[in-house]
């Protein structure tokens, strides 16, 4: 809901892969990952200590595949165990 407020002139859309139809998706961002961040806001994650690291759209978002210029959140809730990120590498 945050990042959904925040994403600038993009529309929602369905994940690439049926099995995970939870994924964060937006199209219309175009195909230039070096503009994501006129679409998207920067993330930032904050850990114990106050130590925190704020990530560009292009180091938490991952390419649609099935659809040109969109993309989709690559952080997932990973239940009791945590958050995960860059889970798409493991899919």
């Amino acid at each position: 809901e945050e990042l959904q407020a925040q994403v600038r002139g993009l529309h929602a859309v369905a994940g690439p892969d049926p099995q995970y139809p939870n994924d964060v998706c937006y199209a219309g961002a175009g195909t230039d990952h070096a503009r994501l961040h006129e679409h998207f806001p920067a993330l930032t994650l904050e850990f114990e200590a106050g130590a925190a690291i704020t990530l560009p759209p292009v180091n938490y978002l991952f390419v649609h595949g099935s659809v040109a210029g969109a993309y989709c959140l690559g952080v997932f809730d990973n239940g009791y165990s945590g958050t995960l990120l860059g889970g798409i590498t493991f899919r």
